[in-house]
Formats: C-alpha cells, sequence, structure tokens
C-alpha cells in the first residue's frame, strides 16, 4: 500500500509545508473554518512514538461523533487486492480534531490521538463500495465538548432537494495537484439518484447522496471533492449558522472536478441505528489496534526484509486496482 510522503522524524524537523507548496486541496475550494464547522478531523498515518515514521499528508477526512468515536468512510482501510482490511493502515492512524492546517501535523500545538477499535459496516463491500462508512473509537478522549464540536445528524431526509450543502477535506486540488496545507470548502449542488445511477456503471442506492458542482472557467473545473478527502463530510445548511452533516465523501468520476456528477457520498442517515448501535458498545469491533500488534507488525518488515515499507514515500491509503476502478467508473476520494 502506498502511503503520503512517509518521512523519518530524523529526516524532516519540522512536518509543515513550505509557503510555495499551501495551495488549495478541494477543486474550487476556498477556506474553511474550523469554528463555524468544529466537527471536522483529519487522519494521518502515524508510527512516530515507535520507529519515528509518518506521513507527510493526511489520507483521509472524518467527523467527531463524540470527544471518542470518528466517523469515516471504510474504503480508507482497506487493501488494494480486495475486501481485505489494510493492517498496516489500521495499526498505525492518529486522528486530529479540528485541524486548519494539515502542514501542523506533526509539530503543530494539536491533539493527536492514535486509532484504537474499528468498526467496519458488516455489509461493506469494497468492489461496489456500497455501506462504504467507519466508526473509529480512539484509545482516549478528546479535550472537546461533544454538545458543540461533535456533528448534528439529520432527523429525517428533508434536506434532499434544492438546499445549500458544503463538502470538507484536505484532498487533492487536482488529479495531478498533491499540496499539504489549509482545510477547504466547496459548495455542491443536490442532483436525484436516478440522475446519479445514469452516470455510473455503478449500483446508485437510496444510501448514497449524489452531487453536482458549478463549473469554474478560471480552473475549467466544476465544484468537487477530490483524492484525500474520503471519509470528509457534505453538510447541509439547515439555517443561519446551522450545519448538519449528512453525507461522507465516498467516491467521484475518474477525473477530479468532471463529469455532471462530482461528488458521491454515503447517506449517514440511513445508517443511524448501526451508528447508535457502534457508540453504545453494542456492535462487534472489525479490528482492535494494540501496542502488542504494532510492535509485532514492525518486528515482520525487518523479518521479512520489507524495508520499503519503512522507507518508501509515496500517497497515502489503499486504491483498488486500475482496472477495477475502471469498470465501475469511479475513483475513490482518499489520497492515492
Amino acid at each position: 500500500m502506498n502511503k503520503s510522503s512517509l518521512i523519518a522524524v530524523s529526516m524532516l524537523i519540522s512536518g509543515a509545508a513550505s509557503a510555495a507548496e499551501v495551495t488549495p486541496y478541494i477543486v474550487n475550494g476556498s477556506n474553511a473554518s474550523v469554528t463555524e464547522f468544529p466537527s471536522i478531523a483529519t487522519l494521518f498515518y502515524d508510527r512516530l512514538d515507535y520507529d519515528g515514521v509518518y506521513g507527510r499528508g493526511s489520507f483521509c477526512g472524518g467527523t467527531l461523533l463524540d470527544e471518542q468515536h470518528i466517523l469515516t468512510a471504510a474504503h480508507c482501510f482497506y487493501n488494494d487486492n480486495g475486501n481485505t482490511i489494510d493492517e498496516d493502515t489500521v495499526l498505525f492512524t492518529s486522528i486530529v480534531p479540528q485541524l486548519t492546517d494539515e502542514g501542523d501535523f506533526p509539530n503543530g500545538n494539536i491533539q493527536k490521538v492514535m486509532a484504537e477499535t474499528f468498526y467496519f459496516h458488516p455489509d461493506y463491500n469494497h468492489t461496489t463500495l456500497l455501506n462504504d462508512i467507519a466508526i473509529i473509537k480512539l484509545t482516549s478522549p478528546y479535550n472537546i465538548d461533544p454538545n458543540t464540536d461533535g456533528i448534528q445528524r439529520p432527523a429525517d431526509e428533508s434536506y434532499r432537494g434544492p438546499n445549500t450543502f458544503k463538502a470538507l477535506g484536505h484532498g487533492r486540488t487536482t488529479d495531478t495537484t498533491n499540496p499539504i496545507g489549509p482545510l477547504l470548502e466547496t459548495t455542491l449542488t443536490y442532483e436525484t439518484n436516478v440522475t446519479c445511477d445514469s452516470v455510473f456503471n455503478t449500483d446508485i442506492q437510496d444510501s448514497h447522496l449524489c452531487f453536482s458542482g458549478a463549473f469554474n472557467v478560471n480552473s475549467q473545473l466544476s465544484n468537487s471533492t477530490c483524492s484525500g478527502d474520503s471519509g470528509g463530510p457534505v453538510y447541509w445548511q439547515r439555517g443561519a449558522n446551522d450545519w448538519v452533516q449528512v453525507g461522507i465523501t465516498s467516491f467521484g468520476p475518474p477525473s477530479c472536478g468532471t463529469g455532471s456528477i462530482t461528488s458521491v457520498f454515503t447517506e449517514i442517515y440511513d445508517y443511524r441505528t448501526w451508528i447508535d448501535s457502534v457508540i453504545a458498545g453494542s456492535e462487534t469491533a472489525s479490528y482492535t489496534a494494540t501496542d502488542a500488534r504494532r510492535e509485532e507488525y514492525l518486528a515482520s518488515l525487518v523479518d521479512t526484509g520489507n524495508t520499503d515499507s519503512i522507507s518508501s514515500s509515496g500517497d497515502g491509503g489503499g486504491s483498488l486496482p486500475l482496472w477495477v476502478l475502471a469498470g465501475l467508473g469511479v475513483f475513490f476520494r482518499r489520497r492515492h
């Protein structure tokens, strides 16, 4: 699996990006405020406490359900070669809440807590992208107020229609631009699932939310999520300063910012019972990361001579093989 620029701490004194690298991420994005959207969370590959290696740049996004549970996309944690959990990623994921600039990881004044327990929806399918939803329980709670910083969830599906929606993330600007920098937002327009189903060669379900984006003459692209935004939110503006999360970034067309449908999300309202059950501790965990498992995994890399997994650099989050993606006519929104 490729990681987002793996770096040994001894090789880089600061994780911050240079000023030249800081450009907007989400396609046609503008700076987003963590004060306005306090439920935002950012996922990083993090072995700092074990061998000093970390990912320079996040690999996925998420949101705060409460002070110890993170809502995100299941596909962020699956292997390139099918429906199997990527142990490397689940063992070494740290999550930062309310992060304005991802370049502040790991040396900024931030809260950083490692993921411990993973819950993937039992019907998630990595090939069809159905039920693309996951919840992570952290090793310890954040110092936040869950009543004001946790997401607001919808009581029904009345948001479907001509309302104001914003997607947020730290993902790419375009297919070929992958800077490290600020949290961005972009405005999207709701599209019916019937329209969406006619665009993609995959099975669009009632549990999907589909959006298009306004075309920008300067970028020659439409408003969109892009690789790296996976697991992040789309919010519905219910009222003034009142944002309700209705979806989780899942996939889109092969090229970001193109096509009549630019972004597809998992609709969280359809999973309200499962979400509540996970938070209540009533669901069986899909994977639990422990220190013993982490040490065993790192020792196995040395034993097998797999030094590429320790020192290679690339982009984070696994992805489906290109032949599968081409067949579906979609691309995940994690960072490739």
